[in-house]
């Protein structure tokens, strides 16, 4: 069954600011706001879902930009783009049970210094505030998951989950295990969960969990 799309909304547009709101159909009609909470600082944002769009830009002058963008492709405009990422959501538990015995609360440091820093920021990983879920490979990591909760007035309580997978030890259905398993902990706390996947792996990882794709997100800098 489909995760319900309002929340999601709401979640994104609080995100973005006061005064941010999807509008139909491909034009874009940027907010103008320093601190979208959608993008990097000083960088445009847009996030679809379905056929709706929210976007944000720093200044009018940018926004203006986007506004005059081919339709559909706003990212001709930009000489540096981020995304776009996919935004799956699960309102349930997950489809699938860990195969894997996952434990809690281990030490990761290990596996942050395994991955390459671009992997790990990709994950957020070191950014999770949940209890962590690990499997274990002769008493290291080789796997783990956590989520942070992200919640705005007037939107759901979501838990934005992070996997991260030691590299000797990808396709092995590993994050499968550990995402499942931080799946679960937050379904049971009554959380929305949101996967924000870029690699195909990833996004693999949580359509397996159970995990439906309802937008994506983009950030622009714009010149």
């Amino acid at each position: 069954m489909q995760p319900p799309v309002d929340p999601v909304l709401a979640l994104w547009a609080g995100l973005a600011g006061p005064g941010a709101a999807f509008h139909d159909g491909p034009a874009l009609r940027p907010l103008v706001t320093a601190t979208a909470g959608i993008c990097p600082p000083g960088w445009c944002g847009v996030v679809s879902v379905g056929d709706r769009h929210l976007a944000t830009a720093p200044d009018a002058r940018r926004a203006l930009a986007l506004t005059d963008a081919p339709a559909g492709d706003p990212s001709s405009i930009a000489t540096e783009v981020l995304g776009p990422a996919h935004l799956a959501y699960l309102d349930g538990p997950p489809s699938t049970t860990p195969a894997e015995r996952v434990r809690t609360d281990r030490p990761v440091d290990a596996l942050l210094q395994a991955c390459s820093p671009a992997d790990v920021d990709e994950s957020g990983l070191a950014d999770t505030t949940s209890p962590t879920f690990v499997v274990l490979r002769d008493g290291v990591p080789a796997a783990a998951a956590g989520y942070q909760r992200w919640s705005v007035a007037g939107g759901p309580a979501v838990a934005h989950l992070s996997v991260l997978t030691h590299p000797a030890f990808r396709g092995h259905g590993l994050a499968r295990a550990v995402g499942g398993a931080a799946t679960a902990h937050a379904h049971s706390h009554g959380l929305l969960c949101q996967w924000r996947a870029r690699p195909e792996a990833s996004l693999r990882v949580a359509r397996a969990l159970g995990y439906t794709v309802l937008g994506s997100q983009l950030s622009l800098l714009v010149p």
